[in-house]
């Protein structure tokens, strides 16, 4: 029962393999998904951690915690620690924290995940969340990551709304793919007479002008549900 829960089955060989054979999973046996341990559910430390309902864990003082379950290396050599997260509908996201430069967030993790966690580095590719989606039972892609937490934890406002602390978000298509992705968190809006013109920060002392009308793609405005 136990090997059968650390297999997984491999298309291109159809043959099953352990999780454990995995290279990221070598490095770091803790980080096996599908952990059979007995207190797995609460990352093998029933003592500072529980788990009341199944999904993210807390520690003592009831307080979220996010859940690591695997690490990835990219194309490139970068290491990410992976953490399930959950939006406030209760649908699982992935984190990423850079294993290196863990101060390293990129916008969406600035504006979405309290600069704790990025959300869609730009050296994840597809088939790295397709291996994560496999890893974790979850479906989740390389925009529908940043999506979720859109539709979940967000408010779509009008332009005319827009105000300091709202996102700027892009609606773009790449062949049969249609996905959002944050522009940047807006500081100022200036009226103009044919476009207006936003002020964004893009990361940290990288703030940067845009006016609407050179924007190639349509935008539209999200506020943070907590935001006042």
């Amino acid at each position: 029962m136990e090997n059968s829960c650390r297999k997984k089955y491999k298309q291109s060989s159809k043959k099953w393999i352990l999780a454990s054979s995995y290279p990221e999973f070598r490095r770091n046996p803790a980080l096996i998904p599908a952990n059979a341990g007995l207190f797995h559910y609460a990352g093998n430390n029933p003592v500072r951690y529980i788990d009341p309902d199944g999904r993210l864990q807390r520690n003592a003082q009831n307080q979220l915690q996010a859940k690591q379950f695997a690490q990835i290396k990219t194309k490139n050599g970068t290491i990410y620690d992976v953490f399930l997260l959950k939006t406030d509908k209760k649908r699982t996201i992935f984190g990423f924290r850079n294993v290196k430069n863990p101060d390293v967030i990129d916008i969406s993790g600035q504006a979405l995940a309290d600069s704790k966690f990025s959300l869609n580095p730009t050296d994840v590719t597809y088939s790295d969340f397709e291996k994560l989606s496999e890893w974790s039972g979850e479906s989740i892609s390389k925009h529908s990551n940043i999506d979720r937490v859109l539709e979940d934890d967000c408010s779509k406002v009008s332009k005319k709304d827009a105000k300091k602390g709202d996102l700027l978000v892009t609606n773009r298509s790449t062949f049969d793919k249609k996905f959002k992705d944050i522009l940047g968190i807006i500081l100022s809006k200036k009226k103009g007479l044919i476009s207006d013109t936003y002020t964004l920060k893009k990361g940290p002392g990288n703030i940067k002008e845009y006016k609407e009308k050179e924007i190639s793609n349509e935008i539209e405005i999200y506020r943070k549900n907590n935001s006042n």
